[in-house]
């Protein structure tokens, strides 16, 4: 096997053990497609590096004792920073088997794009000490930002949300400070991880995750359990696919007609003061209470939204055949007040030998989403460059 083969089958095979908690080299070559001879190697190396253990399992059938093999949680450690509301900041450590053996909280404010990699190195400098872990068995840190990311090189090229539109070698910086290898992703993309990882079964290996964050959106495809990313290293742009043109809504991309323009909790605050320029005084509550009232003006950005979604949604399924749709939302309300438009947009745009074969869902973000995810990116890394004990 070439390094980047090596990799992926070693990726697959400790994904297969942790979801499994145990598992024999039998069962291991059955579920992750891998042949015996990769599994044999693959499992010798790590067990000798520590990283598996075997156990004694149950007899087999004809009374042989079995060999189960488990991952070594305390073998590599990982850290992760990922941001929360109003500068707050979850900073969080985690174990080989990516259960969190600590986390606080901290406050990274707003520091600028200069001062960002300098705080975000402090931050979890300061967590990782206190964690209690020893220095020499932490591995990586991943780092999650609402942001336009190369994941590849750790260069965040725009944080539009909070006026940043220059490239800014985030990771590399960050990486020279806490003298450990970093790995940076966006929200989005850690939502969908976090089904990947910490889901159900099959179910989580092959799906697109469309994330209705708090303030934007964005998306995720995994296929076949791996992620997919674009040549330049970042994931897909969801919220700039164009669901209007002439006239559309100005975007806070420079363009217009964006679906974040119409479906994002950012772009349904700066319509709703009329015109689709100024920011409306209204905060999103405000805007779900006026729309569950009845009042018109609000109940038509919901139904707006629900049509640009479902439009845009029909699109993605028409263009990729994902099989399974996960659409999550940080604000409850989302379903109910878009569901009825979104479902008819859906239904009108979609293929009809595609639609009744796609599962389309919605459900919450729940706050642990956010540090599975960051915990996933990183195990994804320590998984790839398994240490030796």
């Amino acid at each position: 096997m070439d390094t980047i083969e090596h990799d992926a089958s070693q990726v697959r095979l400790l994904k297969h053990v942790r979801r499994a908690g145990a598992i024999s080299r039998v069962e291991l070559v059955q579920v992750s497609g891998l042949s015996k001879g990769t599994v044999t190697e693959l499992t010798a190396d790590l067990v000798r590096r520590g990283v598996l253990a075997e156990m004694p399992g149950a007899a087999s059938a004809r009374g042989r004792p079995r060999i189960d093999l488990r991952i070594v949680a305390g073998a590599a450690y990982a850290a992760a920073l990922i941001p929360l509301s109003d500068g707050l900041v979850s900073l969080d450590v985690i174990d080989l088997n990516g259960d969190r053996v600590y986390s606080e909280r901290g406050d990274l404010g707003d520091p600028g794009i200069d001062r960002l990699a300098d705080r975000a190195a402090a931050l979890i400098d300061g967590a990782i000490g206190r964690s209690g872990v020893p220095r020499r068995l932490l591995r990586h840190a991943a780092i999650v930002l609402p942001a336009q990311v190369d994941r590849h090189r750790g260069v965040v090229h725009w944080m539009p949300q909070h006026g940043w539109h220059e490239p800014e070698a985030i990771g590399p910086r960050v990486a020279e400070r806490l003298g450990l290898p970093v790995t940076v992703d966006n929200r989005a993309s850690v939502v969908a991880r976090a089904e990947h990882w910490f889901g159900k079964g099959d179910i989580a290996d092959d799906f697109s995750c469309i994330a209705l964050l708090e303030r934007g959106m964005g998306a995720a495809r995994y296929r076949g359990g791996l992620l997919q990313t674009g040549t330049h290293g970042m994931n897909s742009e969801f919220a700039h696919v164009k669901v209007a043109f002439e006239g559309g809504r100005p975007c806070f991309c420079g363009g217009s007609g964006c679906l974040a323009a119409y479906a994002s909790v950012m772009g349904m605050l700066r319509h709703a003061g009329g015109g689709g320029t100024a920011r409306s005084n209204d905060s999103f509550a405000d805007l779900v209470a006026r729309a569950r009232a009845g009042q018109a003006d609000a109940r038509r950005l919901f139904e707006t939204a629900g049509r640009a979604l479902g439009t845009a949604v029909a699109g993605h399924i028409n263009e990729n055949d994902p099989g399974r749709v996960l659409i999550v939302t940080a604000v409850a309300a989302m379903p109910d007040l878009i569901g009825p438009d979104f479902r008819a947009a859906l239904c009108d745009q979609t293929l009809r030998t595609l639609l009744p074969r796609t599962s389309v869902e919605f459900r919450s973000i729940a706050e642990e989403d956010y540090w599975k995810g960051a915990a996933s990116l990183a195990l994804e890394e320590l998984y790839r460059h398994a240490p030796a004990s």
